[in-house]
């Protein structure tokens, strides 16, 4: 049965209880008025596309069908509605506003066999698309498809050739799968048993250890621990001499009791994937070669063996699921990386200590072949020796996490038996993040994001990665001055002002500015620790075309800066002759790839009109009063609307709401900074079809929300990474 979808119509409570109308929003004008006009509010669970959704509205007796041609909203602390519109007036086609609700029918495929099902869709508009086979005389034709999907199979040998590519597929993921599996699995405990009197034992772990630490649930049985130079640790005389345990070193311990079972860490066993090979891997299948589903990989039959067409056609679809299911594991699946890194021993002129430390015993003569000709003797902590000048081995193997005497007759440099091993985790993405063979998970990190929105944030964030990353990640925008030193150096270019410009509105603006950065910036915290605290915006100057007046106190405060008068510009260009730090001169197309943070502010430019008024007249000696030399942004007004913004520039005009203080409408003012960091209008449903009550920003909300971080978390890791 399909869903009912309602107008949102607000009700004084008392009429609530009579109507089943969900109420979301308090907008006082339409509590009272209803609907004129041609938008009104609607369910956050109406999914539509501007310029494509079809609806139907009936109203008493009359009911029109209508386009969406845009959205809106509106939005407080305490409520929140969506508003779409329609290409026609609501108050004229139904005699009146819409004061006692209305339905809402969309138009769409309501087949459920059909690609494009709408489950909101009510009335069918003949657009649904199945998508099959559509060659009548093919294998798998089907009668219900009228859109050919390419997958039409004439003969025999084709099912034969496209079971024979799946298999190959197949095995192919299963074999990068062999290598995916818990770092658990090959983590095992080896311990070692201590005797009373004197043993020794060897360092393993990855990572350096406190003596105390390592020692400390065998501090009451230990007499003292030496190493090979003579320190000593006596944890009854709290008294450490040897500092910290080292990996691959050995050390002599003397203990008042046995201990069994002590280990300092578990073993990483990197020989042993859990996993089988290809040689030892069961894989069952068809294994006769004259079978149409005949599996060139499977080692085990199963009994599907056959000639028979329509179960070929059958297991043909069944491997595209199988295949599609285990693609998507390279992703969702958990996995170890095993690293491994160089830790040689240096053993010095005479006696030393050393721990071995490899997984797997290795007979002492070939582990030490390399350097046999240095080696007098070797002694285990049982007393049994290794004499290679006298062919004799009473050690046998060396053993793991055991510590054994060396003399050497002369300094052996770079020596080891096995690099040090150690592992990271790599999680799986869970599916619900995974969209496009990309894991989105990472970026959810400290967001309070429903569950049934996931899926939206996904869509749209890859969207966007499209769009914008993939095409302007490259450039460097605020963001990487903020994490190469925590500042975003801006100029002011006022067009026209209303009354002249004063202190007190440039200081509330730049003040708006930096409280605004910082909100885009605290969107990071969750998902990287290492981000700047705060960003402080720096003011390198201000530009004024012709006709703007200053107040006393704005040359009070702000007179000491570079100040430009009488410019006539309204393009992007500054007044200023700027050089990129190798002294070259910059020709100020901001659309270079050029880092904004390499450039420095060298002089005023020579080619503009002559009442232009420069101060300073010469740079030379010239200090700032806040120690900048360049800037990256333009923060640009003027008196009529003009609001856009790229990484050079942000222009907010037609914002400020008195211009005597400087207070701005803040909304639009942080949607602008959001395109300084490359987020885009996600509100255009031409490039976002997916937008549908996504709040954002970048949409139509009037607040910084969880999209927004989790799109600034994808701007800040491509900045950092052109660090």
């Amino acid at each position: 049965m399909k869903k009912l979808l309602y107008i949102l119509i607000f009700f004084p409570l008392a009429l609530l209880a009579q109507n089943n109308f969900f109420v979301s929003s308090c907008h006082p004008y339409h509590i009272g008025n209803g609907y004129y006009g041609n938008f009104f509010g609607v369910s956050p669970d109406l999914e539509f596309n501007i310029g494509e959704t079809v609806i139907s509205i009936s109203h008493g007796e009359l009911n029109y069908t209508f386009t969406v041609s845009g959205m809106g909203g509106y939005s407080t602390d305490s409520c929140n509605v969506v508003y779409i519109y329609l290409d026609g007036t609501l108050n004229e086609l139904f005699n009146g506003p819409l004061l006692n609700g209305a339905n809402i029918q969309v138009h769409g495929c309501t087949d459920e066999n059909a690609n494009n099902y709408n489950i909101q869709a009510s009335i069918d508009d003949n657009s649904c698309v199945i998508q099959g086979c559509t060659n009548t005389i093919a294998l798998n034709y089907n009668p219900l498809a009228n859109q050919d999907d390419a997958t039409c199979i004439l003969n025999i040998e084709e099912i034969s050739d496209q079971l024979t590519d799946l298999y190959q597929q197949i095995h192919e993921v299963q074999s990068q799968l062999a290598n995916y599996f818990p770092c658990q699995e090959i983590v095992q405990d080896i311990p070692t048993d201590l005797y009373l009197g004197w043993n020794m034992i060897g360092y393993p772990c990855h990572d350096n250890q406190d003596i105390s630490l390592a020692f400390n649930n065998i501090d009451d049985e230990i007499i003292i621990v030496k190493d090979a130079l003579g320190n000593a640790y006596l944890p009854e005389l709290n008294f450490n001499g040897i500092g910290h345990l080292v990996y691959a070193n050995g050390y002599q311990i003397k203990l008042n009791e046995n201990i069994s079972g002590f280990q300092f860490c578990p073993t990483l066993l990197y020989n042993n994937n859990p996993v089988c090979d290809e040689i030892s891997c069961d894989i069952e299948g068809c294994t006769n070669p004259q079978s149409l589903n005949y599996n060139e990989f499977a080692n085990i039959d199963n009994n599907s063996c056959t000639e028979n067409i329509t179960q070929a056609l059958i297991i043909i679809d069944n491997s595209h699921l199988e295949l599609d299911s285990i693609q998507i594991l390279l992703y969702t699946q958990e996995s170890c990386n095993i690293l491994f890194q160089d830790s040689p021993l240096n053993l010095t002129d005479g006696w030393n200590i050393f721990g071995y430390t490899c997984p797997e015993p290795i007979d002492v003569v070939l582990g030490l072949s390399q350097i046999q000709d240095q080696v007098i003797i070797v002694k285990d902590g049982e007393g049994n020796a290794y004499l290679p000048e006298w062919d004799f081995n009473g050690i046998n193997q060396l053993e793991y996490a055991k510590g054994y005497q060396i003399k050497v007759e002369n300094d052996v440099l770079n020596f080891q038996f096995c690099p040090k091993a150690y592992y990271e985790e790599i999680p799986g993405c869970q599916e619900l993040y995974f969209f496009e063979e990309e894991c989105y998970e990472q970026y959810f990190i400290g967001l309070d994001v429903d569950t049934s929105d996931i899926s939206k944030f996904v869509i749209n964030a890859a969207r966007w990665r499209e769009i914008c990353e993939i095409n302007i990640g490259h450039l460097k925008n605020p963001m990487f001055s903020i994490n190469k030193n925590g500042e975003w150096a801006i100029y002011y270019h006022i067009e026209n002002w209303v009354g002249p410009v004063s202190a007190l509105a440039i200081t509330n603006l730049t003040e708006t500015y930096q409280h605004l950065a910082n909100q885009w910036l605290d969107l990071i915290n969750d998902y990287d620790p290492m981000v700047p605290d705060e960003v402080n915006i720096r003011v390198f100057g201000f530009v004024f075309n012709q006709g703007v007046e200053l107040d006393a106190s704005f040359n009070a405060i702000y007179g000491d800066y570079p100040i430009v008068t009488n410019w006539q510009g309204t393009n992007e260009e500054s007044p200023w002759e700027i050089r990129l730090n190798n002294n070259s001169l910059f020709n100020q197309n901001w659309y270079q790839d050029v880092d904004y943070t390499e450039m420095y502010v060298a002089g005023n430019r020579t080619d503009v009109y002559e009442d232009v008024a420069f101060f300073p007249l010469e740079w030379e000696d010239y200090i700032h009063p806040e120690g900048v030399d360049m800037f990256f942004t333009k923060f640009w007004h003027k008196t009529t609307w003009d609001a856009v913004a790229q990484r050079q520039y942000l222009k907010v005009g037609g914002q400020i709401q008195n211009y005597s203080d400087g207070t701005i409408n803040t909304s639009v003012f942080s949607h602008e900074m959001g395109h300084c960091f490359f987020h885009d209008d996600i509100y255009d449903s031409g490039k976002y079809p997916n937008n549908q009550n996504l709040v954002s920003i970048m949409n139509t909300h009037p607040l910084i929300a969880d999209f927004d971080a989790m799109i600034q978390r994808m701007v800040w890791e491509k900045q950092r990474e052109l660090d």
